[in-house]
């Protein structure tokens, strides 16, 4: 999975997503139940508005880190311009956490040519999230376990939860079905 988040036109803006930013991460980290900048507050050295954490995401297996070098994996916090991959090694957990980011992304700034998040496959073909059936051919590819992945995507909001049919109970016999 590749990741590319392209600068904002108005970079007057920036400040405003900076912050937006490092909530998307911190509120994702706490859905999936993992550590995030919050937890072990620090000095803010790479941001010098101090809006963002060294590290963005840390999920043991992944990381996006904050930083001027322009690396893999980095976000610089001047311009909010990065990029970055990883590997089906890191989990679905990572994948995840790129979509919830490019969701509400579009939702909060309604999104234009050049202010985007874009993430794409190994071949740099875009993916176009929209359901869960768009994800079949990313968790077949990359051999992630469907049902821990759907829990995950359920608890970030990416997807409705399914109906448990099975939870659904009467005492009493109905003839309902």
């Amino acid at each position: 999975m590749e990741l590319a988040a392209v600068s904002p036109k108005d970079q007057s803006t920036i400040p405003l997503r900076k912050g937006f930013i490092r909530g998307v991460f911190v509120e994702a980290a706490k859905r999936l139940g993992f550590k995030h900048g919050e937890d072990a507050p620090n000095v803010e050295k790479n941001d010098a508005d101090g809006y963002l954490p060294n590290v963005l995401m840390d999920t043991g297996a992944a990381r996006i880190v904050v930083d001027r070098k322009m690396q893999v994996n980095e976000v610089n916090p001047d311009t909010l311009e990065g990029g970055g991959s990883f590997t089906a090694v890191a989990g679905h957990k990572p994948f995840l956490m790129l979509l919830y980011l490019q969701k509400r992304w579009r939702e909060e700034f309604n999104t234009s040519e050049g202010d985007t998040i874009e993430i794409c496959d190994g071949q740099l073909d875009l993916i176009n999230f929209t359901n869960w059936e768009s994800l079949q051919p990313f968790i077949e590819r990359f051999e992630f376990d469907a049902p821990s992945m759907r829990v995950d995507a359920e608890a970030l909001g990416l997807v409705v939860p399914m109906l448990d049919y099975d939870a659904i109970g009467c005492t009493e016999m109905d003839a309902y079905f």
